[in-house]
């Protein structure tokens, strides 16, 4: 039976000097690997491989095969003309790498797929590398949302400039309690501030810059440690540094 299904390039690896294996998250069947042919004839469609890249794919392999067969292969989202330039090509191979390390492994979730669609929809219509700041952020929110991991809203309570020292945003809760566990970090003055509009901060409300520096950057390092506590698959360590902008 020939099926054809949507999904995003997460991740090409070498298989063969015949063929690639690359992953995919389906709209179908979640994460799938296909055997991609490369030289002569097949450079055209090993080429269109490339992580970010949405691509419509005719198969004629089963649900239930490992490796799927490709019969027909095309590009429907994922041109990020952006992605081209020197400046930004850093970024977007750190988006990739987050992409990967969440959905690699992920089964079908038509939800799920949606807001990956809509990231790269999103990615392919900015033009400059200032409307990228933060995109980070509000991609990790609504993945970390739909998955059920993060809560839509933290109870903050008003602390004073002197509590701050004593408080501690648990991971693992996600609350805020007066002492400190083995998963939480410290409740700073940027941190207490910005947290409540990150919750806010998804897909559908992203604007670039709407974060500081010093906030931006404490708040990609608790939702990166977030993601490696409550999600099975996702390590820190196995995404590249952000390049420094």
């Amino acid at each position: 039976m020939i099926t054809t299904v949507e999904g995003i390039v997460l991740r090409v690896i070498p298989y063969s000097d015949r063929s690639l294996i690359a992953t995919l998250y389906t709209d179908l069947w979640g994460a799938t690997a296909f055997s991609v042919p490369i030289g002569g004839r097949s450079r055209a469609t090993s080429n269109l491989f490339q992580p970010l890249r949405g691509l419509q794919i005719t198969t004629p392999s089963p649900a239930s095969q490992p490796v799927k067969l490709i019969r027909q292969v095309q590009l429907v989202r994922g041109t990020l003309p952006l992605a081209q330039r020197p400046a930004a090509s850093g970024y977007f191979l750190y988006l990739a790498q987050l992409l990967r390390e969440l959905l690699a492994q992920e089964p079908e979730d038509l939800q799920l797929y949606t807001i990956v669609v809509q990231a790269l929809d999103q990615l392919d219509s900015i033009e400059s590398l200032e409307e990228l700041q933060g995109f980070d952020l509000a991609l990790l929110t609504s993945i970390l949302r739909t998955k059920g991991y993060l809560p839509e809203e933290l109870e903050m309570q008003s602390l004073d400039s002197e509590s701050y020292r004593t408080h501690w945003l648990d991971l693992e809760q996600w609350t805020i309690l007066p002492l400190r566990t083995d998963y939480s970090v410290p409740l700073t003055p940027e941190l207490q501030s910005a947290l409540p509009r990150l919750l806010r901060y998804d897909l559908e409300h992203f604007a670039p810059n709407s974060f500081s520096p010093a906030e931006y950057e404490t708040l990609r390092r608790v939702l990166l440690h977030f993601t490696e506590l409550h999600s099975p698959t996702f390590r820190i360590k196995h995404i590249m540094s952000l390049p420094l902008s």
